[in-house]
């Protein structure tokens, strides 16, 4: 497939595994990749991570804070960025691996009015055909995250989905998560952790 749609529970590792795939394409010869997160402290955080990661492995070729930016020692970069500043993505084109981790909290419109993905998101992906990866909890029945998650679920080529719940979770016992559960309101818990919209 080319778009992955990820629907997890809350705290079961998404950021973790799109973490491994950058670290996939930052490791391919001249790949141009980008995470795209909901808040620029996300994105950091994210970046901080891979650096530490990295470095003592010798793969970062140059990582700038500053830009967000990490450079491999294969030609690789990646390029950090963030919903809370949408107009900084464009102009750019993906070909290797595109994430979008938490699209779910990625605006409705932007304020200029335009569509996110549409306008801003889709354009540097369709000349290169990077790879998609879009990561998150669901936040409702609307938004980008719900209408590519419905592409996946109804067998769009190219698209496809894969779901887990808090009960696919090992990091968690089954009393713990009864426990959870008891503390939740009923909406919120089928959301957060059973991933329903």
């Amino acid at each position: 497939c080319r778009f992955l749609i990820a629907r997890w529970s809350r705290q079961c590792g998404k950021t973790i595994f799109a973490e491994i795939m950058l670290i996939e394409y930052l490791c391919k010869n001249g790949t141009y990749n980008a995470y795209i997160s909901p808040t620029f402290s996300q994105g950091k955080k994210v970046f901080a991570e891979l650096v530490q990661l990295l470095e003592p492995s010798g793969v970062i070729k140059k990582a700038n804070a500053a830009d967000l930016k990490i450079e491999s020692i294969y030609g690789s970069t990646l390029k950090f960025f963030s919903m809370e500043s949408p107009t900084a993505i464009r102009g750019n084109t993906i070909s290797g691996i595109l994430v979008m981790d938490e699209a779910a909290f990625f605006p409705t419109q932007l304020p200029s009015g335009e569509d996110p993905y549409y306008n801003v998101i889709f354009p540097i992906i369709k000349a290169r055909k990077p790879k998609v990866l879009v990561i998150s909890t669901p936040n409702g029945r609307q938004g980008m995250y719900y209408d590519l998650y419905l592409k996946a679920y109804n067998h769009t080529p190219y698209y496809r989905q894969i779901t887990a719940t808090i009960y696919d979770d090992d990091l968690i016992s089954k009393d713990e998560i009864e426990d959870l559960k008891r503390g939740y309101p009923p909406l919120a818990w089928q959301q957060e952790f059973e991933v329903e919209f």
